[in-house]
């Protein structure tokens, strides 16, 4: 169901959207891109200039760390329900499974 939206949505996005980039900067930015190509340093290096947009300001600064604290907080809250369940409830594997699969089941939706 998941795939099926994403796909309509890509399909959609691309037959309504038009280009925003005037042709001079699209043109710039598609030679920019293959220079970049080549040179394999820069390539490897993009991804971390262009997180530098989160260095702007303080509130930038602040979305990161608190974008970074909740996943950390939300990720071991999974973890460690899993061993909650399955010490001091005495649940199985297999409810416990059904339980996350019922969980990805809303998050999908």
């Amino acid at each position: 169901v998941a795939s099926i939206l994403v796909l309509s949505g890509c399909i959609f996005i691309i037959m309504v959207f038009r280009e925003s980039l005037p042709e001079e900067a699209r043109r710039k930015a598609l030679s920019n891109r293959r220079e970049e190509e080549n040179n394999w340093g820069r390539v490897i290096l993009r991804p971390i200039r262009e997180l530098s947009i989160l260095n702007r300001n303080k509130f930038f600064r602040l979305l990161a760390v608190v974008s970074v604290c909740s996943g950390m907080t939300h990720s071991s809250d999974s973890t460690l329900i899993v061993y909650y369940m399955k010490n001091q409830l005495d649940i199985g594997y297999q409810s416990i499974a059904t339980m996350f699969f019922f969980k990805s089941l809303v998050g999908v939706l």
